[in-house]
């Protein structure tokens, strides 16, 4: 049997849920309805059909709706289990499809960035550089 949630776990949930409410909302804002520079579902559809995700419009669409509707629902704890199931797929999908870049994006700085700013600033190759932040065993 669950046990209720008593004195600062309720406001610790409440204030994740709010921000978290908040940010989907904005984040779902742009995408559905093309607020704050965003692309709207049309933008959010060709990024996806670049991305090789097709049906793009559909999941556009979905993808839309669920940030939208899900970051409201979660702001006023309106179906908080079934959005929040939601938007976790929505972000886990993200996770992967953004980790796939990281290749893409390593080597656009190391070969494209680096270089003009290593001869900038006097000649340096960063390319033997590296600082260790943790030694391995």
């Amino acid at each position: 049997m669950p046990r209720r949630l008593e004195g600062l776990e309720r406001l610790a949930v409440l204030i994740l849920r709010l921000f978290l409410g908040f940010a989907f909302t904005m984040h779902g804002s742009q995408k559905l309805l093309g607020a704050f520079g965003g692309g709207g579902v049309s933008g959010v559809a060709g990024m996806m059909g670049k991305l090789g995700i097709e049906p793009s419009l559909l999941w556009a669409w979905v993808v839309s709706i669920t940030e939208f509707v899900g970051g409201v629902c979660l702001f006023f704890g309106f179906l908080t289990r079934f959005w929040a199931a939601g938007l976790v797929i929505d972000m886990a999908v993200g996770v992967i499809v953004g980790g796939a870049f990281g290749t893409i994006v390593k080597s656009l700085v190391d070969d494209m960035i680096m270089p003009p700013i290593g001869l900038v600033i006097g000649g340096l190759d960063f390319s033997n550089m590296f600082a260790t932040l943790k030694p391995g065993n």
